[in-house]
């Protein structure tokens, strides 16, 4: 059993870092590092120029309601609809606001755009934007 048991107490513990001896070793190795690095660089520019380009676009569009309120209460406005307050004169757009918001996020309308315009193929397909015969080639 004693076989087993170590003493502790005659163990040296070297736990203390030489910074010297640190940066000799990477002063040795600075060339695989550098190399290392450089490669994985080259690498992920080569992927990256081989990539296809994905572009994306989004906006949002609500109509305004200017000339409803007066001035002083217009800029109450948002305080109070975030207490669901109706301020005078606010109540008229609320109604539109929603339904043209709720209509532009749906896809009904990209497909009645679709349907109806036959822009689908501008949409997919587009090179460049003539602006004199406002036309897509």
């Amino acid at each position: 059993m004693s076989d087993y048991k170590r003493d502790f107490s005659k163990l040296n513990f070297d736990d203390e870092i030489d910074l010297s001896k640190l940066f000799n070793v990477l002063r040795v190795n600075r060339i695989f590092i550098a190399s290392f690095t450089g490669l994985f660089f080259l690498v992920s520019i080569v992927i990256s120029l081989f990539l296809t380009n994905i572009y994306t676009a989004q906006t949002i569009l609500a109509p305004s309601s200017k000339g409803d309120m007066n001035n002083n209460l217009s800029q109450y406005a948002g305080l109070a609809s975030i207490a669901n307050i109706t301020l005078p004169g606010s109540s008229s757009g609320i109604l539109d606001k929603d339904l043209a918001l709720s209509l532009i996020k749906s896809k009904a309308l990209l497909n009645r755009l679709i349907n109806n315009y036959d822009i689908l193929p501008d949409l997919i397909a587009a090179q460049s934007w003539d602006l004199a015969s406002n036309s897509v080639n």
